[in-house]
């Protein structure tokens, strides 16, 4: 589980002797088909702070998408969903128990 509004590194490792200089791309899932970026162009590096925002609770996938200089692309997404817990905690009391102070 991961807190919304901090920040996390997602690691990779990638191998290719014609990688693209910048042909690294990272990309998140809320769970269905639609992956959206959340960077592009970088360098392969092996890791990327990821700042995450202040969502509301969702379940999310991670991939890593590798180009090469000819165009080809690799890629490798997280085994499993993993929770982002954007909610603050809601305290409530259920009563008040007055003190009896000794006479």
């Amino acid at each position: 589980m991961f807190g919304a509004g901090r920040s996390t590194v997602i690691r990779w490792a990638v191998e290719d002797a014609n990688l693209a200089p910048a042909g690294i791309r990272i990309e998140a899932t809320e769970g269905g088909d639609v992956w959206i970026a959340l960077a592009k162009d970088l360098p392969n590096s092996g890791q990327y702070h990821w700042d995450i925002g202040q969502a509301a609770s969702a379940r999310f996938r991670i991939r890593v998408v590798a180009r090469d200089l000819a165009g080809n692309t690799g890629q490798d997404a997280s085994d499993n969903d993993f929770l982002v817990d954007g909610r603050a905690p809601d305290p409530r009391h259920n009563q008040f128990i007055p003190l009896r102070m000794p006479s």
